[in-house]
């Protein structure tokens, strides 16, 4: 029974770690297809708050592929993207690291949908509207829709304020 146990531990880790190739996060990510933001996290205890509050406009797309989340490892990966979609040196590295940002922006905007504190920085916001600018046609497609998913969660904030 042990072996049996094993095994199955084995094949059930390799296979939950080949579907996280392209992740951002263990427990989360985005990508851009279609003219649209998809999103795709992982089941997670209610205190972790990855399913948004609201959904802005049409241009996000939930999925949940029934994933766990490790609780010890949220908290690190939570202020890892903050910081990277804080970081504003973006616009003058490669393509790779244009693309992750845009990728770790949105993210951070997807996981402000129910608190406005963890809105990324205007300085990122500036960066992503210049990236929207870009010559490659993928960057300024990813950069714009991050830039209009983020408009309309900040004028959504906006209305509530007021």
């Amino acid at each position: 029974m042990k072996t049996l146990t094993a095994i199955f531990s084995v094949f059930a880790l390799s296979s939950f770690a080949q579907q996280n190739d392209e992740w951002i996060t263990p427990f989360a990510t985005v990508e851009f297809k279609a003219g649209k933001i998809m999103y795709y996290y992982a089941d997670a205890d209610p205190l972790f708050r990855l399913t948004p509050v609201f959904i802005p406009g049409n241009l996000l797309v939930i999925n949940n592929p029934m994933r766990m989340v490790d609780p010890e490892s949220f908290q690190y990966w939570k202020e890892t993207i903050r910081d990277l979609a804080s970081a504003t040196g973006y616009a003058g590295e490669n393509r790779e690291e244009k693309l992750h940002f845009i990728k770790a922006f949105t993210l951070q905007t997807v996981w402000s949908m129910g608190n406005q504190d963890d809105l990324p920085p205007t300085q990122a916001y500036e960066t992503v509207t210049a990236l929207a600018g870009s010559n490659d046609k993928t960057i300024a497609k990813n950069a714009g829709l991050a830039r209009d998913l983020f408009e309309s969660v900040q004028s959504y904030y906006q209305s509530k304020n007021q």
